[in-house]
């Protein structure tokens, strides 16, 4: 039997949903190139092996594609045609499953990917110099603080710098270990955020990625995080819808001030999901915003002349580095885009 090679980022079956009708190629601009070409959604937003990695004895372990395409893609996409279709009535399970992939989605991208190998890489690296750099070893224990999150962790500095001499194939494995238990963690704060559906009611489309998932805020002052009360992500679900969520500042209000019971009870109500229509120049104005936050290739069912001279530009995406803080180190991050 013939193993896949090509393990999609962005799903074929996703993009499917922007296609225009009777049209069975996209409109694919590359950042950074003048013009655009034709392909095929399933020749497209891939890479050979992306999912996988050699086991002990040199066969491949293809179990993270079909994880991802039987556990998260299979029970997700049929929410998000769904919501596409203006059918936006769903169950709690329904609005798990699209969480999920939404979370997935964001996190499974190139870009992620590298960046948090990257960040990972190197704030072991900065650990271990400095450790090493002591010059007066007595009282060491031979564990040091990371602090990357909100609580300092205690690990074995011995234990680092076997990380930094791991295989690929090893490194791969937990890379994806991270990015399924980071995209649960978020899964659950998208649960519980306010969805709002915009339908495109004109002639223009929505625009698809290789970063379809992605998070604005009103100002770019301060580091991103989802929990500042201005963010919004945003997840295209087809040509003409777009998912948004915000946090319900007047629904965590009222949490916050009822009882343990009556909030027990406001919490398991499942949410609506709200519906905004959007004229052409509100999904002009969308697209150029996914346009700006795309970070190698731009996808559409219509022409992309437009995003030509954003695509000229680096990415606006967030930008994210590893800092000294205290006994240990944090990741910064800076808002690179200010919304129009």
């Amino acid at each position: 039997m013939i193993r896949p090679k090509r393990h999609h980022y962005v799903t074929k079956a996703y993009l499917d949903g922007f296609l225009e009708k009777n049209e069975e190629q996209l409109f694919c601009l590359l950042r950074h190139r003048l013009t655009s070409f034709r392909s095929l959604p399933e020749k497209i937003a891939f890479e050979r092996n992306y999912y996988a990695f050699k086991n002990k004895d040199g066969s491949w372990n293809d179990g993270a594609e079909r994880f991802f395409a039987e556990k998260i893609e299979e029970p997700g996409l049929p929410i998000l045609k769904k919501l596409a279709a203006g059918r936006t009535r769903i169950n709690w399970s329904e609005r798990n499953n699209l969480a999920m992939l939404l979370a997935v989605q964001e996190f499974r991208v190139p870009f992620y990917r590298r960046e948090f190998s990257r960040l990972h890489q190197e704030l072991t690296r900065n650990i271990v110099e400095a450790y090493e750099a002591i010059t007066d070893r007595r009282g060491l224990t031979g564990y040091v603080k990371m602090q990357a999150g909100p609580e300092p962790v205690r690990v074995s500095i011995d234990v680092l710098k076997a990380e930094l001499k791991e295989s690929a194939d090893f490194s791969k494995k937990k890379e994806l270990a991270v990015l399924f238990s980071t995209a649960m963690s978020l899964a659950e704060i998208y649960l519980h955020m306010k969805w709002t559906v915009h339908y495109a009611t004109g002639e223009k489309s929505f625009v698809a990625s290789d970063c379809p998932v992605f998070s604005i805020y009103s100002s770019n002052k301060g580091f991103a995080a989802l929990m500042r009360t201005d963010v919004e992500v945003r997840f295209p679900l087809a040509r003409n819808a777009l998912l948004t969520l915000t946090h319900d500042m007047p629904f965590l209000e009222m949490a916050a001030k009822a009882s343990t019971k009556e909030a027990k009870k406001m919490w398991a109500r499942t949410p609506e999901v709200r519906i905004d229509n959007w004229t052409d120049q509100d999904v002009a104005k969308a697209n150029r915003t996914h346009a700006a936050h795309s970070t190698t290739l731009l996808l559409s069912g219509q022409d992309l002349s437009w995003a030509t001279e954003i695509m000229k530009e680096p990415s606006r995406n967030v930008r994210m580095w590893i800092e000294p803080e205290g006994e240990g180190y944090r990741t910064k991050t800076e808002i690179r885009y200010t919304p129009e």
